[in-house]
This record gives C-alpha cells, structure tokens and sequence, in this order.
C-alpha cells in the first residue's frame, strides 16, 4: 500500500493547502510531510535492494559512451554539410528556374501586345476600307455597310482601352478618332433621311390600311431605320440616335401642333388643350407606333424592351418635353377650373399613349422626363386655391348669401367661360344632400364644394403610393 502511494505523482504545495483547508496546523502538515519523506526514502531503499544488479549496471552501461559520440560526430558533420550544398544548389536551380518562368511572362505579354497591335491595325486598315464601300453603296446596302464598320470600331474601342498606355495606341488616337467620327457623320446621314422619308410617307398615306403602307414602301424604310439603329448600338451610341430620332421624327409634327397657340399657354381652353392632345395621339398612332413595332420585329431578340425603350426615350420625351416648352402656363393653377380639366386631360393622354404603346408597368412611371412632367402640375397650389373656395362656400352659407358655382374663380379675378346657372346648383347640393344621406344644407353644401376640385376617376400619383 505504502509503495503505490509513492508511485503516484505528488505535489507538495496542493497537499499543505488541502490540509490548511481542512483546519490543520504547519506543525501537523510539516509532521506529515516528514513522515511520508521517511516513507518515500524506505522505499526506494528497498527497490535498490530488490535490484541493486540493475542499479550497479546504471555506471557500467554508460561507460565508452563519450566515444561513441566522438566516432559519430565527424560523418554527421558531413552529412550537414552535404545537405547544405544541395540545398544551395536546389536554391540556385529555383532562382534560375523563376528567372525564365518571369522571362517567358514577359515574352507572353509582349506577344500580346504586339498581337494588339497588329490587330488594331487591321481593324483600322478594314474600317477605313468598309466606310469608303458604304459611300458607294445605297440604302439597305449602305446599312449594312455601316454595321459591319460599326462592328469593327467597337473591337478597336476595346482595344485602345486595353492597351491605352503604349506609344502607338496613343499615337493612333487621332485616327481612331477620325474614323469614329467618320461613322457617326455616317449613320446620321443614313438614319435622318430615313425618319424624314418614313414620316413623309406615313402622312401622305394615313388612311391606308397597314397592309397597304407596307407594300407603300414604309415597312421597308423601318427596316433601313432598324439596322441603323443596330449599328448605333453596336458602338454604344443609342442615346445620340434617340435625339435624331426625336428631333427628326417627333419635334416637327409636334411642335407644329403646340406652336399654333397664340401667347404660349396663356389663357389655354381645356377644349383647345384635349384638341392638341388628341392630335398628338393621333400622330403617335400613325406614325410612331408603327414604326416603333417595324423595329422591334426586325431587331430579333429585343423581348419588346426595345419597343418600350423607344416608346419612352423618343416618343414620350419629345412630346412632354414639347408640351411643357410650348404650353408652360397650362401648369399654372391661376385659373382652377381650367387647371382642372386640362389636368385631367393631361392624365388622359398619358393613359392612352401608354396603352397606346403597351407599356409595361414601369416603363414609363420610372422615365425622369415622366417625373418632371407629373411635377409640372402645381397641385398643391390647385388645392390651396380650392381650399380657399371650399372655405368661402360655407361662410357664404352661414352670412346667408346664394350659392354660386363662379365663386371659386372670383378668388382669383376671373369667371369660367360657362358657370353653372344657380338654380341648377341648388338643385345638385339637394341630390348629394338626399343622396349622401345628410342631415343639414350646410354639410351638402360643403360635399358640393369638395367635388368641384376633383373627381375620383383622376390618378394622384402621391395618394397611390
């Protein structure tokens, strides 16, 4: 027992704190410890004895062992300084190897380079010669002409960007540039005429049916107008052909139609503005959308997001854009009641040339021209004009004075062209009174106030949110 208690590991300073712990005195712990000093010595006193031949071959195993170490030192010495001449060696043979990996990297990028440049200058070479093919050739053939150089110098624009810190693509700038405008000057000849030669036909032939306008030439003409529009946007120039576009095909017929009213807006009857409007439409109909889905079957792929785009960047742009420059006081509520009706003539148009197109959701609502034009109507001015008139009804009420459908005009100065006869009037507050189920005049009077600002069939983009 007293032999496997002093084979197990102990440890002086955990046992003198578990005896202090248990209430013991120093003069206890430092007698026990001196007890189990003599056990711990009686015993290794007795396995010494039990195997003193063990223990007197301790010193005699270890004799000659210094050496041995001696003997074995020198071809371990050497063994060292072996490894360390090929280790250098291996090193040296690395460094070498990654001298010509980073030698043949560079080689590699150099052939690339001079690879870009042999290619950019074919390009250039190609282009030149494609362009002077294009001033040869006419119509579809010209075109087409004009894509394959579009194609091309979009391959040189990558080009020059990739390599753009090198002398000779910086010395080929210039003439990079000159081709690219070249081709510009190009297709805008190609694609004016061609607007200017749709549009003219488009007019002269509004009454055919759309069978006969193909077969007229039309179909063919937005055909020439399509690849065009492919070539622009093959060299990432799409926003400058929507403003030929707009200015070619939309601005005359448009700003002819806007132009005509004397003094810019002013004064503007709702019957004058929904006759505008609907002449517009009706260009819009006869002439865009026509050539807006010509296009769209003849750029294959497009998933009707060409339609769409076309429909809003050029159509709608130019014919807001038109509206607000020509009609600006159209958007100022001095005179409510015309402010009104041209308002919901204003949500009419848009209603019908959305549909008109079959514009997706928000296609049109996200357009900034769309924002700016719904900000144009000064609403909240319409409504503190119209709050005013609602108050002025019912202190008219209450001084006992007639109601009067002129009264929200006075306000302002002026009177609507045809005010309802009072009679009328008093006979419309009695119906919304019965209807509405009211118990006073006073309270239908105040419903009737209410409902000559608005009605509920307008759309109020900031209440539909």
């Amino acid at each position: 027992m007293e032999a496997d208690e002093t084979r197990q590991p102990f440890n002086t300073e955990a046992y003198a704190a578990a005896a202090l712990a248990q209430g013991k005195t120093l003069d206890t712990v430092q007698s026990e410890l001196s007890k189990r000093l003599q056990q711990t010595q009686r015993t290794l006193f007795s396995l010494i004895n039990q195997r003193y031949e063990d223990f007197l071959g301790l010193s005699t195993s270890l004799t000659g062992i210094d050496t041995t170490i001696d003997e074995l030192r020198a071809p371990l010495t050497t063994v060292k300084h072996e490894i360390h001449e090929v280790s250098n060696e291996l090193q040296t043979k690395l460094e070498y190897m990654d001298s010509r990996l980073a030698y043949r990297a560079q080689l590699r990028e150099k052939k690339q380079v001079v690879r870009l440049f042999l290619d950019l200058e074919q390009l250039l070479n190609r282009v030149g010669v494609v362009l002077k093919e294009a001033e040869a050739a006419k119509d579809l053939e010209h075109v087409t002409c004009l894509e394959r150089a579009a194609v091309d110098v979009s391959q040189i624009r990558y080009f020059a960007r990739k390599g753009s810190e090198y002398p000779y693509v910086v010395a080929a700038q210039q003439r990079i540039q000159h081709i690219e405008e070249s081709l510009l000057t190009a297709l805008e000849q190609s694609l004016r005429p061609a607007l200017e030669k749709f549009l003219e036909q488009c007019t002269t032939q509004n009454d055919m049916d759309p069978q006969a306008r193909q077969t007229a030439g039309t179909d063919e003409t937005a055909n020439l107008i399509a690849q065009t529009l492919r070539a622009y946007s093959t060299v990432e120039e799409t926003e400058r052909a929507e403003d030929i576009m707009r200015t070619a095909l939309v601005r005359p017929t448009v700003s002819h139609v806007l132009g005509t009213q004397p003094g810019r807006g002013m004064g503007l009857e709702p019957e004058k503005f929904a006759s505008m409007l609907g002449s517009v439409l009706q260009f819009a109909k006869s002439t865009c959308v026509p050539l807006v889905k010509s296009i769209e079957s003849h750029l294959a792929g497009s998933n009707g997001s060409t339609g769409d785009k076309l429909a809003v960047r050029v159509v709608w742009r130019e014919l807001s854009s038109c509206i607000m420059e020509n009609l600006p006081l159209v958007f100022v509520p001095g005179m409510p009641e015309r402010f009104h009706k041209n308002y919901r003539e204003a949500c009419v148009f848009v209603s019908e040339f959305s549909h008109m197109f079959s514009l997706s959701n928000d296609s049109l609502m996200v357009d900034p021209v769309y924002v700016e034009f719904s900000r144009k109507w000064q609403l909240s001015a319409y409504f503190s004009i119209q709050k005013k008139h609602v108050i002025a009804v019912l202190e008219d009420f209450e001084r006992g004075k007639p109601l009067d459908a002129a009264r929200g005009s006075e306000s302002n100065g002026t009177r609507p062209s045809t005010p309802a006869p009072k009679p009328q009037v008093e006979q419309d507050v009695l119906q919304i009174k019965h209807r509405e189920g009211l118990l006073t005049e006073h309270a239908a009077r105040a419903v009737w106030a209410i409902q000559q600002c608005w009605t509920s069939n307008v759309y109020l983009e900031a209440l539909a949110a």
